[in-house]
C-alpha cells in the first residue's frame, strides 16, 4: 500500500495524520507525492503505526531493508 492510499483509506485528512506523526503537513505531502523521500526512521514508524499496512520496502525500495526473523515463542 502506498502512503497516499493509506491516507485516503485510513485517515480523515492528511493533516490529521501529520499531526498524529508530529510532522509538518508540507513534509507529509512531499513524502506522499514522491517529491521528497521518506526518512528511514519515519518508514519504520509508519510501518509500526499502520500495523504493517505500510511496508518499509514499499515506502523506500531504494534502501536495503534486512528483517531478522523473530525467535519462536517458548
Amino acid at each position: 500500500m502506498t502512503l497516499t492510499d493509506y491516507i485516503q483509506t485510513h485517515w480523515r485528512s492528511m493533516s490529521a495524520l501529520a499531526e498524529h506523526l508530529d510532522v509538518s503537513l508540507s513534509s507529509l505531502s512531499m513524502w506522499a507525492s514522491g517529491a521528497r523521500r521518506i526518512p528511514m526512521h519515519r518508514c519504520l514508524e509508519l510501518e509500526e503505526k499502520s500495523g504493517g499496512l505500510l511496508r518499509r520496502e514499499i515506502l523506500r525500495p531504494d534502501l536495503n531493508w534486512k528483517r531478522t526473523p523473530k525467535p519462536p515463542s517458548p
